[in-house]
C-alpha cells in the first residue's frame, strides 16, 4: 500500500538489518524511512520522531499499552502529538517545545476498484448511506468518526484481530451482513488484503487518510538538519 501511494520502494521483513543491506547492494538508497522503530536499537538513526497518540496513561506492556517507560521520551529528537495534546504537556519537558509538532489524521477520499481499475471517489458518498464497516486494525474508533461526520449511518461493524488475513469464509459473511446496506467500507490497509484474496472484484470502499501537521514548514527544517548531520 506505501509502496503504491508514494511510489517509493518498501522492503518488508522480520530482520531490518539484512532487508536494509539487501536494498543497499541492489540501488542506491538516500533516505530509510523506519515504521515503528523507535525500539529498534541494532539500527542507528540520524532523527526519531516518536508519535504521543491518546494514551497517556497507563503502565508497560503487558499491563497497559506502553512499550518503554515515560522517561523515554528523552530519547527521541522530536515528538508529534496525533492525540491528547494536554495529556501528554505533563511529561514533556518545556525545553522540547521547538522540536515537538501537531498532527491528525485526515480523510482524504473513498478508493474503490470500478471498471478495471482502482478509482477515487469523493467522500459525499458516505452522506446519509446504510454502511458496514469491516477492519482488522488494532483501533477503529477514528473510521467510525470519520462516518459520523459525513453522516453516514453504520448499521454495523466488523472488527477483525489487528492484522487479520481475510478468507474466502471471512467474505462470505460480511456478504451476509452488508446484504441490507449501501456501502462496504474499510481502511485502505485492509483493502489490499481484501484484494489478495478476492483479486479486483469485491465491491468494498476504502477510507484514503493522511497526517497533516499544522507546521509543515518547522518539521521540515529539523528534518532537513537531521539528515545533513547524518551525513
Amino acid at each position: 500500500m506505501m509502496a503504491q501511494l508514494y511510489g517509493q520502494t518498501v522492503a518488508v521483513g522480520p530482520d531490518r538489518d539484512e532487508a536494509a543491506t539487501l536494498l543497499l547492494r541492489n540501488r542506491n538508497v538516500d533516505l530509510f524511512i523506519l515504521d515503528d522503530g523507535f525500539q529498534h536499537r541494532r539500527i542507528q538513526r540520524d532523527f526519531d520522531l516518536l508519535l504521543l497518540g491518546n494514551d497517556a496513561t497507563g503502565s508497560l506492556l503487558p499491563a497497559g499499552p506502553f512499550r518503554e517507560s515515560k522517561s523515554s521520551l528523552l530519547r527521541a529528537d522530536g515528538l508529534l502529538f496525533t492525540g491528547s495534546q494536554n495529556g501528554w504537556q505533563a511529561l514533556v519537558d518545556g525545553s522540547r517545545a521547538c522540536t515537538a509538532f501537531i498532527g491528525s489524521l485526515q480523510p482524504v477520499v473513498l478508493v474503490g476498484f470500478a471498471s478495471n481499475h482502482w478509482k477515487e471517489f469523493p467522500l459525499t458518498l458516505l452522506y446519509r448511506s446504510k454502511i458496514v464497516t469491516v477492519t482488522g486494525v488494532g483501533d477503529p474508533r477514528g473510521l467510525y468518526e470519520i462516518i459520523h461526520q459525513w453522516e453516514g449511518e453504520l448499521v454495523e461493524t466488523l472488527e477483525f484481530p489487528d492484522h487479520h488475513m481475510y478468507t474466502a469464509r471471512d467474505w462470505q459473511q460480511i456478504n451476509r451482513v452488508a446484504r441490507l446496506v449501501d456501502l462496504i467500507v474499510t481502511t485502505e490497509k485492509d483493502s489490499v488484503k481484501f484484494s489478495a484474496v478476492l483479486g479486483r472484484t469485491f465491491p468494498i470502499y476504502a477510507l484514503r487518510i493522511e497526517m497533516r501537521f499544522e507546521d509543515t514548514s518547522k518539521l521540515g527544517i529539523v528534518l532537513e538538519r537531521a539528515i545533513q548531520l547524518g551525513r
